[in-house]
């Protein structure tokens, strides 16, 4: 910085009378040696005072160390000192700072001497320089309230012609309180407050102004303002400003929103708790001064676990848990409670609780929470009374399997004695009767010709009961191996060998068609067909020579009909062959199709069609030994039709 210099003197009158306008004194400071090294504020005029809006007290005394940043300081002392020992003006047009890193109000720097000091004068411009730093002051800060996250306004009172404060006309607002109401300046600045907002007399806005107008009294408030097309909570702050306020008001619409839905959270939680049928309790650990844990404190519980334990809430929510229930130590509870929130695991158990006057089973589950646990547990006492009641059951039916082992030992005793030693006396019976009707036929009446006959039909009759009961009996013994059968071999078999004579004696006649290979114990699939094709020869009409087709076809378990037992079991067995067993035979009335499978039930006389009753039910009993079903259908005088169910891919229980 070069200045430049006026060599012509002050006049005399300067060092004596102080000069008008802005004008700074300065005293020199000199060191021991007289060497100038500072200079000391000591007087401002008025102008001056109102140039540097600073008030005297607060710098007079100061140093131009003190109160420009370093080299400015420096500079300016070097100046001062030329004009005090030299006695020359000096003019300086340039800019300086303060320590406060404001910059110093300047024009034209006139520096004079002035006894053992200077002068300094500003020049002529200096009221343009402070216009200038009133708009920059004024600019700088509107543009902090541009830039801050708080709305800002500010209001002049507006009175009646009485003096009575009636509303407030808006003189300045800042960019965010503008987004905020989605207006433009135009719209707000210069108009009335409850005409821009009239949602301001509901929500108590206008009288909070008024307040603090008439009592000079700041007033902070929050409010939900959901009118004016906004629907935003604020927190405010209402100052006195002239006659009028400043209002600054933050926007946490979004915090108390969060609080809500946070609050509506919490209540949808309490109901789902207060809902669910599982009890829920939570506990806060309690330590003793050392840290070390000695209790829970109960801090929730939801209706199940009230329902449960029979307390009400308010005597549990606070409480200590070893005052509650006491029993939680005698049982393990507390120890597990213990153990969750040690090793931060969750832990199951189920247990028989028989303390604090309760006597339940549950299922647990305990999870560490924070300085605490959840525990959570389901009422399952009645399982495990069901439980305990099935175990005291299944000792009765190990006892009952035991008498019944034995009683089918018994069983089969009476099988091998009805095979062997009823039988024999039939046979003897039988031998009897044939020697006295042939050898003595002629020393007997027609009488007890007669009677001996009925006594040889009886014991016929008795000898094929006893066979067919036996071998009703054997169907319930374990099935020998399985093997695979062809069906129609099988029948073409029975054709030569057992229903010879009967086809034979009735021109019968038996069709296949498409027969399949079956899995199935041999001997009873023997049986079965054998009992099925000898009823269809044996139930034939008169006059009629019988013939008999036998067909097969594979269905779908969903296909069965509807009343067969095995249409509602599990889908062990998906498919199924339909072999059908047809005849051309009498037939019978449809309302007896469950009792023509019943033991020792008959539609006709013995006279009529000879056999035991039992036939029917020893094909039922095979077939369901296998895994499938038997019905029939039939029109009375046309003839009958039996239907065998058997599984394609055999999964029987043998």
């Amino acid at each position: 910085m070069t200045p430049s210099e006026d060599h012509t003197k002050l006049p005399p009158e300067t060092a004596i009378n102080v000069p008008t306008g802005p004008v700074v004194r300065y005293q020199a400071l000199r060191s021991a040696d007289g060497q100038l090294i500072d200079f000391r504020l000591v007087l401002l005029t008025d102008a001056a005072r109102q140039l540097w809006q600073h008030p005297q007290v607060d710098l007079t005394g100061l140093l131009l160390s003190e109160l420009y940043i370093h080299h400015d300081a420096q500079f300016l002392i070097r100046q001062f000192a030329l004009v005090a020992d030299s006695g020359r003006s000096v003019r300086i047009d340039e800019t300086f700072r303060w320590l406060q890193g404001e910059e110093a109000p300047h024009g034209a720097l006139l520096i004079s001497a002035w006894d053992d000091g200077v002068w300094v004068r500003y020049g002529p411009d200096t009221d343009r320089l402070i216009a200038e730093k009133k708009i920059k002051q004024a600019e700088f800060n509107l543009t902090i309230l541009d830039s801050v996250q708080t709305a800002v306004s500010a209001y002049d009172a507006v009175r009646d012609e009485r003096g009575q404060l009636i509303d407030f006309r808006i003189t300045l607002v800042n960019a965010v309180l503008l987004v905020q109401a989605g207006r433009s300046e135009a719209e707000v600045v210069g108009c009335l407050l409850t005409e821009t907002f009239p949602g301001a007399i509901p929500t108590g806005v206008l009288t909070r102004c008024i307040a603090v107008v008439e009592t000079g009294q700041n007033q902070q408030y929050e409010l939900h303002y959901d009118h004016d097309g906004l629907d935003v909570w604020v927190l405010g702050a209402i100052s006195p400003f002239g006659d009028g306020v400043v209002i600054a008001s933050t926007d946490i619409t979004q915090q108390r929103r969060a609080e809500q839905e946070k609050q509506q959270l919490a209540e949808f939680n309490r109901t789902v708790l207060d809902t669910i049928t599982t009890a829920v309790a939570a506990y806060d650990a309690v330590r003793d001064a050392g840290g070390q844990l000695i209790d829970f404190r109960f801090t929730l519980v939801n209706q199940a676990f009230v329902k449960q334990v029979g307390r009400p809430e308010a005597e549990l929510v606070g409480c200590l848990l070893t005052d509650a229930f006491p029993g939680t130590l005698q049982s393990g509870t507390f120890d597990q409670y213990l153990l969750s929130l040690e090793t931060g695991q969750l832990q199951r158990r189920e247990a028989h609780y028989t303390h604090d006057g309760l006597d339940i089973w549950v299922a647990s589950s305990i999870m560490p929470y924070g300085d605490g646990v959840v525990a959570s547990w389901v009422d399952i006492t009645q399982r495990k009374q069901a439980e305990i009641a099935m175990r005291e059951q299944q000792q009765q039916l190990e006892i009952v399997n035991f008498d019944l082992k034995r009683s089918n030992e018994s069983l089969d005793s009476f099988a091998y004695i009805a095979s062997h030693d009823l039988q024999e006396p039939l046979r003897k019976m039988t031998s009897f009767t044939d020697i006295l009707h042939h050898q003595y036929a002629g020393q007997f009446d027609a009488n007890a010709t007669d009677i001996l006959r009925r006594i040889n039909a009886s014991a016929e009759r008795m000898k094929l009961l006893i066979q067919d009961l036996l071998a009703y009996s054997r169907i319930d013994a374990k099935l020998a191996a399985f093997k695979p059968i062809d069906l129609a071999k099988l029948i073409h078999d029975l054709q030569e060998e057992d229903l010879w004579a009967s086809l034979r004696q009735h021109k019968g006649t038996i069709n296949l068609n498409g027969l399949p290979t079956l899995t199935a114990d041999p001997l009873l699939m023997r049986q079965l067909f054998q009992n099925l094709l000898t009823n269809a020869l044996k139930f034939c009409r008169s006059g009629i020579a019988p013939v008999v087709t036998v067909s097969s076809r594979v269905i779908n378990r969903a296909d069965l009909p509807a009343d067969l037992p095995i249409a509602n079991l599990p889908d062990v067995n998906p498919a199924f062959h339909e072999i059908a067993v047809a005849d051309n035979g009498i037939g019978f009335d449809p309302k007896y199709v469950d009792r023509i499978f019943q033991v020792f039930q008959r539609l006709h006389g013995r006279t009529q069609y000879p056999g035991s009753g039992i036939g029917l039910s020893i094909c039922q009993k095979i077939v369901e030994r296998h895994g499938g079903a038997i019905t029939a259908r039939s029109v009375p005088g046309e003839g009958s039709t039996f239907l065998v169910y058997w599984p394609v891919a055999l999964v029987v229980s043998r």
